[in-house]
């Protein structure tokens, strides 16, 4: 069986004045369930056992009953005026043995006696002593040794209480010993005025040196109107701390320690650390948390809005976190003055949908981008050694400046004799006959710099930054006398063309049933294979690019809706069939493909 979890008892035995009034003793008992849960205002049923000798002694008594708790889970029965009685409560020789009662209780009422109780009764009751003295002698009280101290009524009202060895019934008490009726406090649980019963109800319990008031909420210097809220205590003054715990591990536990200087707040974390509070170091103005002193964070810092409780940090020391990252240097020189104002800013990715990835360094007060890193850079891309050398692709740099590719120039400036490694025909820097490079480095607003071969001129960049292929005095940035190749042309914006041409790339080779176009600088793809394909979709296009697959084949081409790396969007989000001699043209966002014509 499960024992009781907190049990409280009254034992009062009858004062016997006529011989044929019955023999009982009042019990009371608190009580809870397994779970240590009150089970009040219930009708419980409890069989009752008197032990002889210890709490596992034989039964000499036996008895049920069938009480109801009150609102504080307290039941009270008659211990000898039950039912479905086993032996003889008024025979029992209380002078021939220790006794223990034992209690089994159902709960819920029926016969399922789940809880369990044993208590020795550690007090003869003297009436029930008078029943078996064989004879009684009288004799002169004060002739008598070992008598109890007494207490007079005067004394009881005048300290307001009573102690006693064990525990009693109190309204039973006042009538045996003809106190007055209007119950006394225990030591400790309040006065006359403010006692700690209420009824029969136990409105304050004992453990050892511990108190506990379970019925509701506390006010201290409160009126007894108060609204507790959530609160259980209330206290209308301050609350006086004074004195370090001696274990300072346990979480939630506050105190103050007068030997921190002024004085500080502590508390002890869920890690059982202790944590410092107060001391002015922290404030909040306008939803700001600040401080005048420095920091030091011993442990890693997090800042962001996506910064969650938790973060794993690893090996990071700092970390920033949310969908907007910049780190903004703002000098607060007045920018006006002499000294040195400008902003800066480390910015990570472009913010909006579709940008670019990327590291870079923006000048914020001349709205210029001096330094970026885009994404997928690869490794050694530029590295500056201990001495100094730069290296671009390559991690050990033999010179101040070495590349690892081809370098292209807007311009040179210089005689060219150190230049090594050149090789070629009559063009070359050896034959300067053939070949003349000339920079115009004078401080006017004139001048240019002249490409030349066979003592013609080429190519010419002027002071304004125009490029003229085959003419002179190029009008706008790049002008030319004569077609031009591209392999790909990005305008950012109108591009106007008298005609324009270019080649068409053929599609025979891939026979597969289902197929991807990689369309790299392709702007016509034509397929003339005589089987049926699906076209799952595009890869390796760029935003703004045009590109028109034609099919010249006796297949049928069908290009899916939403599908492939780079998935095509069509109307009605129905699949597109090309016959042959038809072709469709698609432009591509960033994100997916759209298709704009179909050419029948």
């Amino acid at each position: 069986m499960k024992k009781l979890f907190t049990l409280s008892l009254f034992l009062v035995f009858t004062s016997l004045s006529f011989s044929q009034v019955s023999e009982f003793l009042q019990y009371q008992v608190v009580i809870r369930d397994a779970s240590d849960v009150l089970v009040i205002n219930t009708n419980v049923s409890m069989q009752v056992s008197i032990l002889s000798g210890s709490a596992s002694g034989t039964i000499v008594y036996n008895e049920t009953h069938n009480p109801t708790t009150n609102a504080n889970g307290l039941a009270t029965i008659k211990i000898g005026t039950g039912t479905s009685v086993t032996g003889d409560f008024n025979t029992i020789d209380w002078t021939a043995a220790v006794y223990f009662i034992k209690t089994e209780t159902d709960a819920t009422g029926g016969t399922n006696y789940t809880l369990e109780t044993v208590a020795e009764i550690t007090s003869a009751p003297f009436a029930l002593y008078s029943n078996v003295a064989g004879f009684a002698e009288t004799a002169d009280y004060t002739t008598l040794t070992n008598v109890p101290t007494t207490i007079s009524q005067a004394q009881i009202d005048k300290l307001g209480l009573i102690t006693v060895t064990s525990s009693i019934d109190l309204d039973q008490l006042s009538t045996d010993v003809g106190v007055n009726s209007a119950k006394t406090a225990f030591p400790g649980f309040g006065t006359t005025s403010g006692l700690a019963l209420e009824g029969d109800n136990f409105i304050w319990t004992k453990s050892n040196n511990n108190a506990f008031y379970n019925q509701g909420n506390i006010g201290i210097g409160v009126p007894d109107n108060t609204t507790f809220g959530a609160a259980k205590l209330h206290v209308g003054s301050g609350i006086k701390f004074s004195g370090v715990p001696a274990t300072l591990t346990e979480p939630g536990l506050l105190f103050y320690d007068a030997t921190q200087g002024d004085g500080k707040f502590s508390f002890v974390n869920n890690s059982g650390s202790t944590v410092v509070l107060g001391g002015g170091e922290w404030s909040t103005v306008n939803g700001d948390v600040t401080t005048s002193t420095d920091v030091l964070i011993e442990r890693s810092l997090g800042v962001g809005f996506d910064i969650v409780n938790g973060e794993d940090f690893g090996l990071d020391s700092f970390k920033l976190k949310e969908n907007n990252l910049r780190i903004l240097f703002d000098d607060s020189d007045d920018p006006s003055g002499t000294m040195p104002a400008n902003d800066w800013q480390i910015e990570i990715n472009d913010s909006s949908n579709g940008g670019d990835s990327h590291f870079a360094i923006n000048d914020i007060t001349n709205a210029t981008r001096p330094f970026r890193v885009s994404a997928g850079a690869p490794n050694n891309a530029f590295f500056i050694a201990s001495n100094g050398n730069v290296g671009i692709g390559t991690n050990i740099p033999s010179a101040t400046l070495e590349v690892l590719g081809t370098v292209k120039a807007q311009s040179f400036v210089g005689d060219g004799s150190g230049l090594t490694g050149i090789t070629g025909g009559t063009g070359g820097i050896a034959n300067l006959n053939d070949t003349t490079i000339a920079a115009d480095t004078s401080a006017d607003t004139a001048g240019e710099i002249a490409f030349q071969t066979q003592n013609t001129t080429k190519m010419v960049i002027t002071n304004a930054g125009n490029v003229g292929i085959g003419v002179s005095a190029p009008s706008v940035k790049l002008e030319v006398a004569g077609s031009g190749k591209f392999q790909s042309v990005e305008a950012s914006g109108n591009l106007s063309t008298q005609t324009i041409s270019y080649s068409i790339t053929a599609n025979a080779d891939d026979t597969s049933l289902n197929i991807e176009i990689d369309v790299t600088n392709k702007t016509v793809v034509n397929i003339n294979n005589a089987i049926d394909q699906t076209i799952d979709g595009f890869t390796s296009g760029v935003a703004g690019q045009q590109f028109t697959v034609f099919n010249s084949g006796a297949g049928i081409k069908t290009i899916t809706h939403n599908t492939g790396t780079q998935s095509v969007l069509l109307p009605g989000n129905v699949a597109l069939s090309l016959a042959q001699n038809q072709g469709a043209t698609f432009l591509f966002d960033g994100m997916v493909w759209y298709c704009i014509s179909k050419n029948n």
